[in-house]
C-alpha cells in the first residue's frame, strides 16, 4: 500500500492552504496527506475525517500522481442531471434499507459509490427530489410482527361478533418498560415507507401485568419485581 512522505516545503504549503480555507472538504483533503506523513494509518485518518479509508486512498493517489492543485480542485457535480437514472434507483434502494441516519452519510455514500460530489444542502434537495423523507422508524414487538398484530385485531373482531354484546372480553398481557426497549432512531426513507425495528426483547426485573376490558374501557394493573 503506497503512502505519502512530505518534504518541509510541501508540508508548509499544505498547512498554509489548510489554515486559509473555509471549505470543510478542502480541509479534509489537505489533512489526509499531513496526517499520513505524521505516521497515522489510513483507517485512523478516515475515522478522524468521517470518511471511508477508500476515500482517503483516492485523495492520496491524486496528490502523489497530480500534485497539490488537483487535490484542492472540487468538482461540484450535484445538479439534478448528474446522477444517471440507474444510479438514482440504486440510491433509492439503499435508502429503503434505512441505513442513512443523516444527510451527510448519504452525501459520503454518493461520492464514494459514484464519484459525484454534493454540498450538504444539495444532497438534501436531491433526497427530496427523488422521493425521500426524514422521520423516525417504527417499532414492533419482535415476537409478534406487524402482520400478526393485524391478524390479532381481525380475530378479536370476529370473536366479538360471534359472542354477541352480552359477553365481556378482556385482553391480558405483560409489559416490561425500559428493559428490552431498543432505541428507535430517525433515518432517511422513501416517502410513504415505514421502516420497522424490533423492540421488546427482554423480561428483566420489572413486570407489569394488565387486563383490559375492551368494551368497558376498564383496566387492572398488577406489577412486581422478578
Amino acid at each position: 500500500m503506497k503512502t505519502v512522505t512530505l518534504n518541509a516545503k510541501q508540508r508548509q504549503e499544505i498547512l498554509g492552504r489548510r489554515r486559509q480555507t473555509g471549505e470543510r472538504r478542502l480541509f479534509q483533503r489537505l489533512s489526509a496527506p499531513l496526517w499520513i506523513d505524521e505516521g497515522r494509518t489510513r483507517q485512523e485518518v478516515a475515522e478522524l475525517l468521517g470518511v471511508s479509508s477508500r476515500q482517503v486512498g483516492d485523495w492520496l493517489r491524486i496528490f502523489r500522481n497530480k500534485g497539490l492543485d488537483p487535490l484542492c480542485t472540487l468538482h461540484y457535480r450535484g445538479d439534478p442531471g448528474r446522477l444517471r437514472p440507474a444510479q438514482v434507483e440504486q440510491l433509492r434502494q439503499e435508502i429503503a434499507t434505512g441505513v442513512f441516519h443523516n444527510a451527510e452519510q448519504v452525501r459520503a455514500w454518493i461520492e464514494e459509490q459514484f464519484g459525484v460530489t454534493y454540498s450538504a444542502s444539495g444532497v438534501k434537495d436531491l433526497l427530496h427530489r427523488i422521493g425521500a423523507s426524514y422521520h423516525k422508524v417504527s417499532g414492533f414487538l419482535r415476537e409478534g410482527g406487524p402482520e400478526k398484530q393485524r391478524q390479532f385485531v381481525r380475530t378479536y373482531r370476529r370473536h366479538r361478533r360471534e359472542a354477541g354484546p352480552a359477553t365481556r372480553r378482556s385482553c391480558v398481557d405483560a409489559c416490561h418498560p425500559v428493559w428490552g426497549l431498543d432505541w428507535l432512531s430517525c433515518c432517511w426513507l422513501l416517502v410513504g415507507q415505514r421502516h420497522y425495528v424490533g423492540v421488546g426483547t427482554g423480561r428483566k426485573r420489572l413486570n407489569i401485568l394488565g387486563a383490559y376490558g375492551v368494551r368497558e374501557f376498564r383496566a387492572l394493573l398488577f406489577h412486581g419485581l422478578c
